[in-house]
Parts: structure tokens; sequence; C-alpha cells
């Protein structure tokens, strides 16, 4: 089985029936499979994961809601690397463990927690709704230079997109969905560039914030 069909398995059982709690699903990857070509194949759909292990040091701050479901199958020592997402119902992660056999790279599902179950906050704004309901725990970074952005343009955007960005940075929702990001990926689609930030909009132009198979969003 090579890399694009053991993802496929991945994606299949995410979308079958959750995995009960205390029930994780470890999956094996064929032998030989590059940790960051299995990052990168499982991000294409379920955006910017979250370092969870790293050099056999597993984050000690993880919870219910960053993703320590997602190591908590292995025993101590055995995770080397851990890159985690949370993906509508499940947790999804990809990374290296030690076993007699040597180093070998893996998959894990398990199940999350509706992360809108409790509803929202009276005075949370759009998008803190939708950072709610995708249970996306931003990742500390540099953020957009807005005002650089807006001086260069000529005018100011909205500031319910420049929050989404903020809180989400580069990625898709649910493989569908991509959000257009000065400085992010797919430079033939994004309108943002390092220099040149696309239409004119302080004379009329609009500038798309995203697009999806079917075009872009303005």
């Amino acid at each position: 089985m090579g890399i694009n069909a053991f993802v496929d398995s991945v994606w299949c059982l995410i979308n079958g029936n959750p995995p009960a709690l205390d029930e994780p699903v470890v999956l094996e990857a064929p032998q030989g499979t590059d940790l960051q070509e299995l990052v990168a194949e499982i991000g294409r759909w379920a955006g910017q994961h979250r370092n969870l292990a790293a050099d056999g040091f597993v984050d000690p701050s993880l919870t219910e809601r960053t993703g320590l479901p997602l190591t908590e199958p292995f025993g101590a020592g055995e995770l080397l690397e851990m890159r985690g997402w949370g993906y509508r119902n499940r947790w999804v992660g990809c990374g290296l463990v030690l076993s007699p056999d040597g180093t070998r790279a893996v998959a894990v599902i398990t199940h999350r927690e509706d992360p809108a179950a409790a509803g929202f906050p009276q005075c949370a704004s759009w998008a803190e709704k939708l950072r709610i309901v995708t249970g996306w725990e931003p990742i500390p970074g540099p953020h957009v230079d807005w005002p650089a952005i807006e001086a260069d343009l000529g005018t100011r955007l909205p500031s319910d997109y420049k929050e989404v960005v903020d809180l989400f940075g580069a990625g898709s929702f649910d493989e569908y969905f991509e959000l257009a990001v000065p400085g992010g990926p797919d430079a033939g689609r994004n309108p943002w560039r390092r220099y040149g930030y696309g239409p004119d909009v302080a004379s009329g132009g609009l500038m798309p914030w995203g697009w999806s198979e079917y075009g872009r969003a303005r």
C-alpha cells in the first residue's frame, strides 16, 4: 500500500462510525513512509496541524481540547513525534512511534467531543463562534501586519475577515473552503502577494477572501 492509498483508508475511517472514546484506532503506515509527506497529505484536507510531541517529548500542556487523546494510546518512551488535527467529531494524528522492530509511522483516530455542545458566549463574535464550532485552538505565532497591508491597499479591510485570519491562519475548512491569507499558500489562486495585493480595492475593486472548488468568495 502506498501513502496515497493509506491516507485514503484514514479518510474512509474518519467518515465511518466514530470510534468509542476509550478505543482509539492506530493504523501503521506503509514501511518507509516519510512523516513529513504524511503530514502534508493529511493536512491537505485537515488544515494546519498542531505539534503534540517532538523528539520524544510530549507537550505536557495538552488537554482533551488540544489533542491529548492522540497521545494516550502510547506508553512511556514509545511516542517520538505526533502531529494532530481536530476534525469534525474526530481527533486525527500522525506520528512516529518506537516499536520492537524499529521506528514506524502511524495514523491515529479517536473520538472528539462536540466543541459547540455548551453553546456560545453571549457576546461572541461571528469569528469566535466559528472557532468554537470547529473546536480550533489558535496556534501561537506572528499575526498578519494588517496596518501595513491596509496602508498599501489604501483602505481598511473588514474586521471579521481579519479576525478569522488571525484565529485560523492559512488552511481550509472541511477540505472545501480555503481562506485567502496574506503570504499563504496556493499562489495561483490566493490574491495576496508579498508585493502588490491584487485588485485596487480603494477604487472599487473586490478582494477575494477565499475560494472553493466552485470559485472565489468576495
